[in-house]
């Protein structure tokens, strides 16, 4: 017959049957005998992990993830009142049940068989338990021996004696001797077992899954919530599998603060399986995603430029909103480079500071005296032997919004010399290494009005080893007046357009002509009548752009202020037409959209207007409905013509998504096209074909999981493309994804760096393929490859192989790019990557590859530090 005691706040209570023992030790009268063995081995520590890991619940299942199992808690038993919401849970009362005992209003009482002590979320199962009371009558504490299990949600601590000093009638204090236990440090799933049997969901049977801790120690204290102090301890996220536990920490001393979410050992050796690998007298590691000060892991690469490099990091947490990264960074043969990363956040701005110095770089004072012989005289190697040998880097890049109309952003790069990029590793990321942008600009976005100040430039670098690279005009600055009235008078939608730029470039190296500069001025106000209806539309349109310059510079015998006035009118108009359909016995909407716009532009001379930022746009279905085949305002198209294309789509009936979508069009000329770009006698003759090569594009959703996607430019009269570009897509999973490309432009005009001779544009032709794809078990590979199949040689390569267990992992990545031209031999970058990660304890890498797989890999989500 069980007895049930009430002391103080203790109330009565029936023990639930089916409580699960790890272990049986006999009942002692003094918890003492057990703090004076300490230095005897410990029970658990003498035992393997398999039958460690079955007192903690662990259960083997190869179909549950890579981990092979999950953890299996047992319910919580209190019964007592619930706890209000936003209440503390210690101050709920704490029950106390047994099967017999010997109860004393003053000093000790004796309980025994399956003792259990309960608070909501919190319950201690024992043998025997020595409840004390002071003369006052008071509850003082519970010392408690044989299979303790002390149970919270998310933690598991069983051993062989427990002292649990009772405060303000709340169990949240406690030592414990001879102890295994398991932390759950990041829960991915708590899925009940048996919720269709149970009438609670505490009291229900759960499995649980995700970053999981789990050890054995000599003795645990627990000084606080969440916080527990470990004597002679070991640690480690493998499941408890002798033939699994890939890795295991080892410390006299250990500290676990889930409130910090940080982890703290002394004197603690690293083992990888059964070999001992490093001893840190001292060593903190993180148990959740939080921000804390202190060193990070070290980093370590090696290249033929700067040897061999080591840098260890220290992370400076300041504020919630604010931290610091230091990265001091020993080059072999350059020396030390210091670098710093500062992010900030606040409520109006968010942004990224990155400032790095390396004083008195040994292997670039070399190269510059060795390119005095090497290289001949020029602008180059004067800028080369006036640069210092303390070089430095500098990035901001800063959001802002100031209210619900204006917001900022900056984007700045600096570089001390035009070999930085180079030879030291930095963190400033852009798409063009020899054009660093140099950008600020305000917004101001309105019902009707936006406005854009905008000052832009680039430092544009000049290796004296490379091929000829050109400056890129700055806007110094440039100013957008645009407003919108759609349907202020009824019928007519109506907007101005306006820009003023000061444009600016400096002389490229060993030019004596100056470059054009000068200020621009545009406007173009424009109104329309749109006309729609269900069936279709037809909108009528003019505008009359307006450009004026005052200009430096200019070429020989071009004026000083040029103008020019143009009235673009266009008519744009279109029909929707839809059937039901059934393809392979799958039912769809199949739509047919035809287009028409007819544009008319009269013909004006601009030959003597500079060219600040106008390129002839690559021709797609979507141009041919543009009312001017320029980018920008420099040159404005001459055109009295015709587009015309049709689009068709199949969209599924029941699911509503898109099967299948195709359109094809081009462009009828009624005269000669006589504006243009270039400068040479060949491409001034005016263009005289009647029709627009014909152009189409296509998007086709094979399945699920296959996608097709095309555009092609088709020349009637030359029989020949002009562009092209497929891309055929394959995902199965985020682990399984296959990309194959190619895309091709004919003498391409936007390509004007590549030439087979003095005259003739090549053809631009690349291949592009991709993909990632695990092999066996949790091993994974990945890679990508772009072929130039004009000059047959690669322009980037990358090839990666992970392998990505439950508590560990391994990653390996080499990466070659073609970084220019020299003396006409290409040359290339290629950088190596290891990442090695212990899931729960921290990564060590020789550089951050995420990034290069993103940008490589379509379709492709990186899961190297999942946690299963």
């Amino acid at each position: 017959m069980r007895i049930c005691l009430l002391i103080c706040f203790i109330t009565f209570g029936i023990l639930t049957n089916g409580i699960v023992h790890a272990q049986t030790a006999s009942a002692q009268e003094k918890p003492e005998v057990y703090t004076d063995s300490l230095d005897n081995p410990s029970n658990f520590s003498s035992l393997g992990n398999i039958n460690i890991g079955q007192y903690l619940g662990w259960v083997n299942d190869d179909s549950i993830n890579p981990c092979g199992g999950y953890y299996l808690a047992q319910p919580m038993l209190y019964s007592g009142p619930a706890v209000a919401s936003g209440a503390n849970v210690e101050d709920a009362p704490v029950q106390i049940s047994a099967e017999s005992g010997q109860f004393y209003f003053q000093g000790k009482s004796t309980l025994s068989g399956n003792v259990l002590v309960m608070q909501p979320d919190k319950q201690i199962l024992a043998d025997t338990a020595y409840v004390y009371r002071s003369p006052s009558g008071s509850l003082k504490d519970i010392n408690m021996l044989g299979n303790v299990h002390i149970q919270e949600p998310g933690k598991l601590l069983i051993a062989d004696v427990a002292t649990v000093p009772i405060q303000d009638e709340a169990v949240s204090h406690f030592s414990l001797y001879d102890v295994i236990y398991r932390i759950t440090l990041r829960q991915l799933q708590t899925e009940p077992l048996n919720s269709a049997l149970s009438e609670s969901k505490e009291k229900t049977t759960t499995k649980e899954t995700g970053l999981i801790a789990w050890g054995y120690a000599k003795q645990v204290e627990q000084t606080a919530p969440d916080q527990l102090d470990l004597r002679k301890a070991s640690y480690s996220t493998c499941p408890p599998e002798d033939k699994t536990c890939a890795w295991h920490l080892t410390a006299n001393d250990l500290h676990l603060d889930k409130t910090e979410g940080r982890g703290t050992a002394y004197n603690s050796t690293l083992w990888l399986r059964h070999l001992p690998v490093m001893y840190m007298p001292y060593f903190s590691f993180p148990l959740d995603d939080r921000r804390k000060s202190g060193f990070l892991y070290p980093s370590f690469s090696s290249s033929s430029t700067s040897g061999f490099s080591f840098v260890l990091p220290y992370y400076v947490n300041l504020a919630p909103n604010y931290d610091l990264t230091l990265y001091p960074n020993y080059y072999s043969d350059r020396g030390t480079y210091l670098n710093s990363d500062f992010r900030y956040l606040t409520r109006s701005s968010s942004g990224d500071v990155d400032f790095g110095i390396l004083p008195h770089d040994e292997a670039f004072g070399q190269f510059q005296q060795d390119a005095r012989t090497k290289y001949a005289p020029g602008d180059q190697l004067n800028e080369l032997e006036s640069d210092s040998d303390t070089r430095t880097n500098f990035h901001w890049l800063d959001n802002t919004t100031f209210n619900d109309n204006w917001t900022g952003h900056v984007d700045y790069n600096y570089v001390s010399d035009d070999y930085f990029l180079e030879d030291v590793s930095q963190s400033m990321s852009q798409p063009d290494n020899d054009q660093l942008l140099q950008q600020a600009n305000v917004n101001y976005y309105g019902e009707y009005w936006t406005f854009q100040g905008l000052l832009k430039n680039y430092q544009t670098l000049h290796p004296i080893d490379q091929d000829t690279i050109y400056n890129q005009y700055a806007r110094l600055p440039e100013l957008d007046f645009n407003s919108d009235f759609p349907d202020q008078i009824p019928g007519v939608d109506y907007g101005l357009a306006s820009q003023f730029t000061y444009f600016y470039m400096a002389a490229n190296p060993d030019e004596t002509t100056q470059p054009t500069t000068g200020y621009r001025f545009n406007m173009r106000p424009g109104i329309n009548l749109p006309n729609e209806r269900p069936y279709g539309y037809i909108t009528p349109g003019l505008q009359v752009d307006s450009t004026s310059y005052q200009l430096s510079h200019p070429e020989e015998g071009a004026p000083t202020d040029p103008t020019r006035v143009l009235p673009m009118f266009d008519i744009d108009s279109g029909l929707y037409f839809d059937k039901d359909t059934t393809v392979w016995g799958n039912s769809y909407t199949q739509t047919l959209e035809p287009r028409v716009y007819y544009l008319f532009v009269p013909y004006e001379n601009q030959d003597d207007l500079p060219d600040f930022d106008s390129t002839l746009y690559t021709l797609t279905y979507d141009q041919l409905f543009q009312n001017n085949r320029f980018s920008s305002v420099d040159r404005i198209g001459d055109a009295n013509q015709v587009s015309y294309g049709a689009t068709t789509r199949y969209i599924d009936q029941i699911s509503g998504t898109e099967k299948m979508n195709f359109s094809m069009g081009e462009i009828l000329y009624f005269q000669d096209r006589q504006v243009s770009l270039c400068d040479t006698e060949a491409c001034n003759e005016q263009d005289t074909e009647t029709f627009s090569p014909v152009v189409a594009q296509t998007n086709y959703f094979f399945s699920e999981h296959w996608s097709f996607s095309g555009d092609t430019s088709y020349d009637t009269s030359q029989k020949n493309f002009q562009n092209a570009s497929t891309t055929l897509h394959y995902k199965q999973d985020e682990r399984r994804v296959v990309n194959l490309g190619y895309s091709y432009v004919g003498e391409g005009e936007l390509y004007t760096d590549q030439y087979d001779d003095d005259t003739n544009l090549v053809n631009l032709s690349q291949i592009h393929a991709s993909y990632a794809w695990p092999l066996v078990a949790q091993w994974n590979t990945l890679g990508s490859v772009d072929w130039d199949t004009s000059y047959t040689n690669g322009v980037s390569f990358m090839f990666g192989a992970e392998y990505n267990s439950c508590c560990w992992g391994i990653s390996f990545m080499v990466n070659q790019e073609l970084t220019g031209v020299s003396n006409g031999q290409n040359e290339y970058e290629r950088v190596y990557y290891v990442q090695f990660v212990l899931k729960g304890l921290g990564e060590v890498n020789s550089r951050d590859s995420s990034s290069l797989v993103a940008q490589n890999i379509a379709n492709y989500q990186d899961n190297f530090l999942q946690v299963f």
